[in-house]
Formats: C-alpha cells, structure tokens, sequence
C-alpha cells in the first residue's frame, strides 16, 4: 500500500492547500467541490450526452439504410479503427503537450463531424460511405480526448478522493446514458434519424464552451523530455504496461471486454430491439406499433444505465476505504458477461427479462469501471499516464474485431445465440486471467 500512495501523491506539490469540500455536500459528490474537476465533469456529461444519442441513431440508421448485420457490425468496427491505431500516439501527445488544450482540440473536432454529418442527413443527400467515413471521423476525435481527459483528473482533486473522482465521473455517464439512450428512443420516433442528429450536433457544440474556461495548475503539467523521440516516448509506454504486473492484467481484462463485451450494445441489443423483442407492452403510453421497437432499443440501454448508476454511487460513496479491488474488477467483469450471456437467450422470453438483465449487465460495469481507472493511475506516474490510458482506448479499439464478429455471427446463428457465446467468453476470459495473474487478485 505505500507504493501505491507514493506513486499517487509523486506528481501532486505537497504544498498545495487543498480546501475541504463544503459540509452541506454529501461525501458521494466531494470531488465535485474542486473548480476544474467539476467544468472537467461537466463538459463531459454534455458530450457523452451527445455521444450517447448518436450510439443510439447510428445503429438504427444503418439497419434503415441497409438492413443489413453485417454492415452494422463493420460500421461499428469502422468506429473502432482510430482507437486501435492512434491511441498510442494519443497518448503521447497526451503526455508531451497541454492535456487542456487537447481536450479542446477533439471536442471542437466532435462537434464539427456532427454537424457536418446532421447536415447531409437533413438534406436527403446521405449515403452509405457518409455514415462509415463520418463514424472513423468521429472516433478519431474521441481517441484523442480519452487518454488527456483521464491522466488529467487525478491532478485536479486532492489525492484521497481520486476514488471519489473516478466514481462520480463514472457514475455521472450512467446517469447521462440513462437520459441519452431514452430520449435518443423517444427523438427517432418523433423526429426521425434526421432529427435526432441535428439534437446531436447541437448539443455537442456546449462541451467546447464549457472546457475553454477550464484551467490546469502549473506543477500539474507534464516536463517533457525533448530530446526524446515520439517513438521512444511510445515505446516507454508499452515497456511500463508490459512489466508492471497490475496495469498488464486489467489492460488484459479490458482487451476480453472490449472483444466480447462492449458489442452487447452496439450490435446486439439494436438488432434484438429491432427484430426479436416485442415491446407490445409500450402501446400502454400511446407508442404506435411501428415505433415501440426504436422506443424500447432506448428503454433497454436506459435500464442498463439504471444498474450501473447504482453499482457506481456505491463505489462513489465508500470511497479510499474500498478494499479489495482486485477481486471487484474480477466479480464485476465476469458478473458482466453472466448478464449478457442470460440476457441473450432471454431475448425469446417476455421482454421484462432482457430488461433485467441488461440492468445487471449495467451494475457489473459499475464495479469494474471507477476502480480498474484509479488502479492505473495508481500504478503509474503522472508523466506517463496518458500513454497508459491511451493503451486502455487501444484495448476498446479491439471492439473493431468484436464487433465485426458479432455481425457476422448473428447472421449465421442469430443474434440472441451469438450474444450468449459472446457473454460467456467474457466469463472464460476473466476466470483465466485471474488464474495466470495472481498478483491482481491481491490487490487491496
């Protein structure tokens, strides 16, 4: 435990006076009372707002387009490609240049494409090759505000609420995708995919504004070393992961769920919305029939926002006194892959099952997110830190190669099928590494 608190304190000036938060706020928000932690927070709940909405649209545009899986599927990995090749320079640049300003630059980037691509839709202009070149446009800005964004949070709280950072950030985009993926739901039947888009772009111009007035302290930046070349700077990145125990086995866990995990929500649940579930029950609230399924694709990822809020302002509210984490990155993961496994095959029963347990496939994110952020950041110093999250944005680039698979196998099996295999592959992978890589088992 002294190595870690060591390492995180190693980059903090110990003669900065942090000021304790105010006493009316609960200790669950605390690191919320720190003035560029909070427009950090906030800039990114509006562009996860919009980030949210358009993962939502896009799947639906493209079944509308092509009504094709196997387009969804490659669309989606089109998305992915970025982050599998430019995260490490993400990185880098994360680490060699004013993270603030890098944030702002792929904001700014963000709302250009959804503006641009809002544009060609309201038109009647819009063709397939727009949406694939609009989604690798889109992620490229991403890769680079992933790495920045989060090696700049620890540098923004007082170190023994980094936990409570973390968290709350986590916890905070559940809430966002609760709201995003409903009212995404709610925007296609009344507006269309067209409408939808333009709420997109719109709402995407706020994080731009929001992060300007956004400032870094001074012994919070990097000292780069200027003699020292790009790709060495790259290569130091990988050489820390690869020989640091800890960092190695979540990246591993990370590369499972990006494979076999994340494609739950944008390939499986879309397709199991659009072509398997009856959501007969939403005539209830006046939805006509020909829009309960793009309705109830919004409800469902909704309901798997709902468990992970609740799984992350637990986490959020206990805190540094959070022990064993090791083996809540572990549960939490393959609790994930149990839900996704279930909720495929429950894709032929009543929909009240899928709703259920995408909400636990939610909670089990919840507790692998916020802790396996803090651990390695914990693990690694602040110099190096954006390369270490940039390899995490790499491990979510390998969603590329998940998802493609997971549209190629629901064509041949079906989605509910190809969805349960993918599940338990997530619970077999986890299990496996716990066993290769004791060390992350122990970690308290």
């Amino acid at each position: 435990m002294a190595i870690r608190e060591r390492e995180i304190t190693a980059t903090i000036d110990t003669d900065v006076a942090w000021h304790a938060p105010p006493r009316w706020l609960p200790s669950t928000f605390h690191a919320l009372a720190y003035r560029d932690f909070f427009l950090l927070w906030l800039a990114q709940i509006t562009n996860s707002l919009s980030l949210w909405m358009e993962q939502v649209a896009r799947p639906v545009l493209v079944l509308l387009v092509t009504g094709s899986e196997v387009h969804l599927g490659l669309v989606v990995a089109a998305r992915g490609l970025p982050q599998l090749f430019m995260g490490p320079v993400a990185g880098v640049v994360a680490d060699r240049f004013d993270r603030r300003v890098v944030i702002l630059g792929s904001k700014v980037s963000g709302m250009a494409v959804n503006i641009v691509f809002a544009a060609i839709i309201l038109s009647g202009q819009l063709e397939l090759w727009h949406i694939y070149v609009t989604a690798v446009l889109r992620s490229l800005s991403n890769a680079f505000d992933n790495p920045a964004r989060q090696a700049l949070i620890p540098s923004l709280v007082p170190p023994k609420l980094v936990m409570n950072a973390f968290a709350v950030n986590s916890g905070s985009m559940q809430l966002v995708r609760i709201a995003a993926a409903s009212v995404a739901g709610f925007s296609l039947a009344l507006f269309g995919v067209g409408g939808t888009f333009g709420i997109v772009a719109a709402v995407s111009i706020t994080p731009v504004i929001i992060t300007y007035f956004m400032k870094i302290p001074t012994w919070a930046r990097v000292e780069v070393r200027k003699e020292e070349s790009w790709m060495h700077s790259m290569a130091e990145g990988f050489r820390f992961a690869w020989k640091e125990k800890i960092i190695f086995a979540i990246l591993v866990l990370l590369a499972i769920q990006s494979i076999f995990g994340t494609p739950y929500i944008q390939v499986f649940v879309p397709i199991l919305a659009l072509k398997f579930l009856d959501f007969g029950f939403l005539s209830i609230l006046g939805i006509e029939e020909s829009r309960a399924a793009e309705v109830g694709l919004g409800l469902l990822l909704g309901a798997s926002g709902v468990g992970a809020l609740l799984g992350t302002v637990i986490i959020a509210t206990i805190g540094e006194r959070l022990s064993h984490r090791g083996l809540i990155v572990i549960s939490g993961l393959s609790l994930y892959g149990l839900a996704i496994c279930a909720m495929g095959i429950s894709s032929y029963f009543p929909a009240i099952l899928p709703f259920l347990f995408v909400m636990i496939v939610g909670i089990g994110q919840s507790m692998l997110m916020p802790v396996k952020n803090v651990l390695l950041m914990e693990y690694s110093p602040n110099e190096i830190r954006g390369r270490i999250m940039s390899l995490q944005s790499l491990d979510r680039g390998l969603t590329t190669l998940g998802s493609s698979g997971g549209g190629l196998l629901a064509a041949l099996i079906g989605a509910p099928f190809a969805m349960a295999l993918y599940g338990l592959a997530v619970v077999v992978g986890t299990v496996v590494t716990a066993i290769v890589i004791p060390a992350l088992r122990r970690v308290d």
